[in-house]
Parts: C-alpha cells; sequence; structure tokens
C-alpha cells in the first residue's frame, strides 16, 4: 500500500539516521533528515512498530559498546514514554533520548502527526478478520527483513485465515530483505520475491475463489 509522501510509515521510520531500510543505523549519530516515504503494508500497529524497531537498534547499539546496559535500559524507558505520549497526543517527551531518536520523534509533529494517529488506531489484524471470504491474500515476509521479521506477521496470518480468505496468504521469502532483494542482487526484485508474485497472479487470477479453494 502506498503512503502519503509526508508520512511516517514504519518502513521508513526505523531509519532515524537517513539509512536505507535495510541498513542497521546508529542511534548515536545525528540525522541529516528523515525520510518520510514508505510503500510497505504493516502488520501491527504503527508505533507498536517504530518503538520494537527503536528498541532492537538501541540493543545492536549497546552490543556493540556505544551504551551500558543501563543506559540502554534508560532508552528503552524514554522510547515507551515518548509513545505513551504520542497516542495521547501530546508532544513527545524526548529527555534521555539520542539525538536521531529526538529528531525521529519531533518528525511526527506538525503535518505528519494526524496521519500517524489514524494510522497508530488501526490495528491490521482486526481489519483482516473483516474481509470478505474468498478474498484473495498474497502476505510475504522475508528472511533477512530485520525491520519486519516474520513473527510480527503472525497476527495478521491467523486472522486472514480466520477470515477464510483465498490465495497462498502467507509467503516466506528466505534470503530477502525489507525491499524484497537478496544480497546476491541487491538491485532488483529478488527471485523468491518474483515467483510468490507469478503464482499469486497466475493461480489467483479472479478477485473470489470458490468455498471449495477457501483454507481452513
Amino acid at each position: 500500500s502506498s503512503r502519503p509522501s509526508r508520512d511516517c510509515s514504519p518502513s521508513r521510520a526505523h531509519s532515524p539516521t537517513g539509512g536505507s531500510p535495510t541498513s542497521r543505523p546508529n542511534p548515536t549519530q545525528p540525522t541529516k533528515g528523515a525520510s518520510t516515504r514508505g510503500t510497505h503494508s504493516q502488520a501491527i500497529r504503527l508505533l507498536d512498530l517504530v518503538a520494537l524497531q527503536l528498541h532492537d537498534q538501541v540493543a545492536l547499539a549497546t552490543q556493540a559498546g556505544q551504551f551500558t546496559p543501563e543506559q540502554q535500559r534508560a532508552i528503552d524507558q524514554a522510547i515507551d514514554r515518548a509513545i505513551t505520549d504520542l497516542r495521547a497526543s501530546r508532544p513527545p517527551t524526548t529527555t534521555g533520548l539520542p539525538a536521531p531518536i529526538v529528531q525521529l520523534f519531533q518528525s511526527f509533529q506538525g503535518p505528519n502527526q494526524r496521519f500517524l494517529e489514524s494510522d497508530d488506531a488501526i490495528y491490521p489484524p482486526d481489519v483482516a478478520r473483516r474481509l470478505r471470504p474468498g478474498t484473495r491474500v498474497l502476505l510475504t515476509c522475508g528472511t533477512r527483513d530485520p525491520q519486519v521479521p516474520c513473527a510480527i506477521t503472525d497476527a495478521l496470518t491467523e486472522a486472514l485465515r480466520r477470515a477464510r480468505t483465498t490465495g497462498p496468504g502467507r509467503v516466506v521469502l528466505q534470503g530477502v530483505d525489507h525491499n524484497l532483494r537478496d544480497a546476491a542482487h541487491p538491485d532488483v526484485l529478488a527471485a523468491e520475491a518474483l515467483a510468490a508474485l507469478r503464482t499469486f497472479t497466475s493461480r489467483y487470477g479472479s478477485p473470489y475463489h470458490r468455498p471449495a479453494d477457501r483454507r481452513d
């Protein structure tokens, strides 16, 4: 699903240093400007995904010796406070956060705030449960995607199953990253991603399928 050019979608929210979606940004380094464009669907609430990704980055920085365990705990708590503030429509409290994360939370204000609040109010599995039975669905996740690991899509996958959707459902793409690319061919869509799309469009060519095709 595409996003407005000034949104704060989770596919970019993981990158407060302005790195690519597959990079591991350094939360101790200042940002040169946060990108706010994304094209990826989400499987959990937006701010839950932002928090998960930020906690993961801080943990990696701690493992690299950039923070002490005590500093990590304090930063994690500050992230959670800022998320709580955003959900309460308050300016986020950013005391104790590294500069790149401060700038990320600041980018959620102003023109982005309305989008952020409306998106975060939606829990994707709840929406999926209301899909019409027989709706064809392809949900992919890549094993090299640190931003949205496959485990995050479990609840969405189960909701699609309960809605009795058709299609392949979730397809795990081995060795594929957040941008549907693999390490051997970083500039083009991965062969596994293309194969999943071709299978989906060739086998499931109509919007709905007969009840016999539904997955129980």
